[in-house]
């Protein structure tokens, strides 16, 4: 069963706590009217390839933290199709330090989403999200662990959505830091996959196009994504029995 957070013991936040967690749907709104998503596309990586390649390589640290914190703001803010930037961190960091920095952007970003939610925005986005939160009540009430996990495994609900139905229904921070984690590891993984074989292609494909199909780290990425299109199948049928 979800443990809710007892409401007398939600801590109240500073003003400029509350300042900074306002200001998050402002900037995101921001963010979008500057078209700051249509920067992130693959032609956009395939024309500045060398130039990033070779900045990760001269500064990888420095590229790292800056990937991290563009990747958490974007969650934090809830701009749309962020998760997207999966790829570009396969593509620049390789398939297991790029799915590592997503799982942790990602978790991170979904906290502050949470604390939002939960303290600041609370009855706003409460009337707006009712209907579909609603519809995932049952599931938390019943197993607020399990059902999040299986709804992280399997991304087809909107990760914005899925996390305000943690901040309404009482889900522990704590859960929703394990089960998101532990959720987003085999997806971030086959995006990250993928983007490093994306990378690989460009490179192999530049001398010879057909070699590119047959890059060994291109086609596990394409099987990774073959059997993410399954597993929403195999969940549901685990917590069938």
């Amino acid at each position: 069963m979800t443990e809710p957070e007892p409401s007398a013991t939600v801590p109240k936040l500073s003003r400029a706590r509350r300042a900074l967690l306002i200001a998050i749907p402002a900037i995101a709104a921001l963010s979008l009217a500057a078209g700051v998503t249509d920067y992130i596309s693959l032609d956009t990586l395939a024309a500045h390839r060398a130039e990033l390649l070779d900045f990760v390589a001269a500064h990888r640290t420095l590229a790292v933290i800056v990937f991290t914190a563009f990747y958490f703001a974007g969650v934090a803010l809830s701009i749309p199709g962020w998760g997207v930037l999966t790829i570009p961190a396969g593509f620049l960091f390789g398939p297991v330090l790029g799915a590592a920095i997503v799982v942790f952007a990602a978790t991170s970003g979904g906290a502050v989403v949470v604390l939002a939610a939960r303290y600041v925005l609370a009855d706003s986005l409460r009337a707006k999200a009712a209907p579909a939160i609603r519809k995932l009540e049952a599931g938390f009430q019943e197993n607020a662990f399990s059902y999040l996990l299986a709804l992280r495994l399997t991304p087809v609900l909107p990760f914005f959505l899925v996390t305000l139905a943690v901040a309404f229904l009482g889900v522990r921070m704590r859960t929703f830091l394990v089960a998101t984690a532990l959720g987003l590891i085999p997806v971030a993984s086959v995006y990250a996959t993928l983007g490093a074989g994306i990378g690989h292609a460009l490179e192999v494909g530049a001398h010879d196009p057909l070699a590119a199909a047959h890059e060994p780290t291109m086609i596990g990425g394409l099987l990774g994504l073959a059997a993410l299109a399954l597993l929403p199948v195999l969940v549901k049928r685990l917590r069938r029995g």
